[in-house]
């Protein structure tokens, strides 16, 4: 059974299905969707996994000449490495990567970093530090798509924050005028 009842200005469609007690009510026209908590923002994770001698990170899409403060773990597992072990940095020799801090604990290596989106595309970007009990420096690769002027505003995956963006010298240029 299906029915429209108008009230004042609004419009209510209520219907129900015999047999059982689901009843919908839509008022002013909206739309309501549930929701379900568990699948919130799982897609919008920072990505770790071991990929051959490397750990990759993937960062998700980012804007050009752009500045990011980017934090993520890694488990120490995937560095093949003991859970008591201490992390020290090497010289990052990258002028688009500044590696801010690196501190372990228990079973995680926690990053942070300052990463600068100079090109478009695909950008890797790759640091190393050693741990205690690990005899070769882990490799970490930075990936990200990175769009374009014109080309939209991503999404930013979790943990990674916009610390610095150009003037948008087009929206600049037209008011002055």
């Amino acid at each position: 059974m299906f029915s429209w009842k108008h009230i004042g200005f609004s419009t209510i469609a209520v219907s129900s299905i015999v047999g059982s007690s689901l009843i919908n009510t839509y008022d002013n026209h909206k739309v309501h969707f549930d929701v379900d908590d568990d699948l919130v923002g799982k897609d919008n994770e920072i990505i770790v996994q071991k990929k051959a001698d490397k750990i990759d990170v993937h960062l998700g899409f980012l804007q050009i000449n752009h500045r990011y403060k980017i934090n993520f773990s890694i488990p120490k597992s995937l560095c093949e490495s003991e859970t008591g072990s201490q992390v020290s940095l090497q010289g990052v020799s990258n002028p688009h990567l500044q590696v801010i801090s690196a501190t372990s604990s228990q079973d995680l290596i926690d990053l942070h970093l300052e990463l600068y989106a100079h090109k478009e595309k695909l950008m890797v970007e790759e640091f190393s530090f050693h741990l205690t009990d690990v005899t070769d420096p882990v490799t970490v690769a930075l990936n990200a798509r990175v769009l374009g002027k014109g080309k939209g505003t991503p999404l930013l995956k979790n943990e990674i924050h916009v610390i610095h963006a150009p003037p948008d010298v087009d929206s600049d240029a037209s008011s002055d005028q």
